[in-house]
């Protein structure tokens, strides 16, 4: 009897990670601009264009189920107001297996002292340089501390294994482009200090971009240039699309590699399980 009720309960255990192992991993990516898949054709705005996005390329390539989350000009405040107030994020994020975040851009464009600056043409002025640095310092601080509150948030309500990209550079030259590109460079470290601490994964999104730039700009071939010179935007071109989805892919397999597999599982608890099995037929049969 002891042993049929052993048997009943091996079955029930492999029969549940066989099932886990072939159910498709459940993919959310929450963000903005860039994982709503925005880009311009011309005078025509694409908001929202999951296909274009790299999270429905990178679910695509891996046949996983993907809830796309991104909204166009979303900041970081904004996002956690969204987040209190749709159920349906919450559930999404409390199923899932695999979560990218990238959010604190447009806490910086959307700041109404930092905006005029950097998409209007204002000047800059050397006796304007310390308030600004220190408007941009408080922007900084309370992206981490929201980034700190989503992570803690997530991190509470689901095992998701989570990946954050970090900000890439803007080719803007002058004052503006080096006041950007230093904001840059500063949450970008600060990012990976909270990683240190939170425990989730950084993708380098600047290190490829300032590469993927590099190249085009040597080669003249500005096909594989990452962002969308043609139509003057700084939204990632379909090639930086494609460039996100494999710097993610990359994170996620590193992951993997750290982690069983479900079936290795399977492996495990039977063969222990058929061991015990066996001794406790040997032990029954003395």
């Amino acid at each position: 009897m002891r042993t049929i009720f052993l048997g009943l309960m091996i079955w029930f255990i492999v029969g549940q990670q066989v099932c886990l192992a072939n159910t498709n991993p459940l993919y959310v990516a929450l963000g903005d601009s860039i994982t709503a898949g925005y880009h311009r054709d011309g005078t025509e705005e694409h908001l929202f264009d999951y296909d274009f996005s790299f999270a429905n390329r990178l679910a695509k390539q891996k046949n996983w189920e993907v809830v796309n989350l991104g909204i166009t000009n979303l900041t970081s405040d904004e996002f956690i107001l969204f987040l209190n107030e749709h159920p349906d994020w919450q559930e999404h994020i409390r199923k899932a297996n695999w979560i990218t975040l990238e959010i604190g851009a447009n806490d910086f464009i959307r700041n109404p002292v930092i905006f005029p600056y950097i998409f209007e043409g204002k000047p800059f002025h050397e006796d304007e340089l310390d308030f600004l640095k220190n408007e941009s310092k408080k922007i900084m601080n309370q992206y981490i501390k929201n980034l700190k509150w989503v992570i803690d948030y997530i991190q509470q309500q689901s095992k998701a294994q989570i990946i954050v990209l970090n900000h890439y550079y803007i080719p803007i030259p002058g004052m503006a482009g080096e006041f950007i590109n230093t904001a840059v460079i500063e949450s970008n470290k600060k990012l990976v200090e909270l990683s240190k601490k939170q425990g989730f994964v950084v993708a380098d999104l600047a290190t490829v971009f300032s590469a993927a730039m590099s190249l085009s700009f040597l080669t003249g071939d500005y096909s594989m240039f990452p962002l969308d010179l043609p139509n003057q935007d700084f939204h990632p071109s379909d090639y930086g699309q494609k460039l996100i989805s494999i710097l993610v892919a990359e994170k996620i397999a590193t992951q993997e590699e750290k982690e069983p597999t479900p079936m290795i599982w399977v492996s495990v608890l039977w063969s222990a399980l058929a061991n015990l099995l066996n001794s406790l037929h040997l032990w029954s049969g003395v």
